[in-house]
């Protein structure tokens, strides 16, 4: 399975949906995504299946940044 993520603009910031396998080749297409959304930025994480090391390290850094992870 591969990974995606799509963008959802929200009156009150965004909403990025995050499915598949968020391995290391994903994260920076993942930060990118939450550093150009608008804030507040939440991640809905209901349909990752897995995250390997990398993954699970930049999903703990961008929560610490105030992004909310939701799922």
């Amino acid at each position: 399975m591969g990974f995606s993520i799509n963008i959802e603009k929200r009156d009150d910031g965004t909403l990025i949906h995050v499915d598949g396998q968020l391995l290391s080749r994903g994260v920076m297409e993942l930060r990118n995504a939450c550093d150009s959304a608008a804030k507040p930025v939440s991640l809905d994480l209901a349909g990752l299946d897995l995250a390997d090391s990398n993954g699970v390290r930049a999903l703990k850094a961008l929560e610490a940044g105030g992004t909310r992870l939701l799922g």
